[in-house]
């Protein structure tokens, strides 16, 4: 819990490193959209958000449709008989 703290503070800006100039910036290290994109397809497959051969436009309001789709038990479960 500590470490997750810290982390959230350093990210906001709100906690600093000393000399932390000298080290590499981690945005640098992300995938361009253009690499995300080219592996987003196989990617979804993989996690069970998408079906093989599913070229449909994927954007954020997509995701969360599937994603919350994924995340709902069916009718009934759950219930006493």
């Amino acid at each position: 819990m500590t470490f997750a703290a810290l982390a959230e503070e350093l990210r906001t800006g709100d906690v600093a490193v000393a000399w932390s100039e000298e080290y590499a910036d981690w945005s640098e290290q992300l995938l361009s959209w253009e690499d995300v994109e080219a592996k987003l397809g196989d990617y979804l497959v993989e996690v069970g958000l998408a079906e093989p051969g599913d070229d449909a436009p994927y954007d954020a309001v997509t995701f969360r449709l599937r994603l919350e789709d994924k995340l709902t038990a069916p009718d009934g479960y759950g219930q006493a008989a």
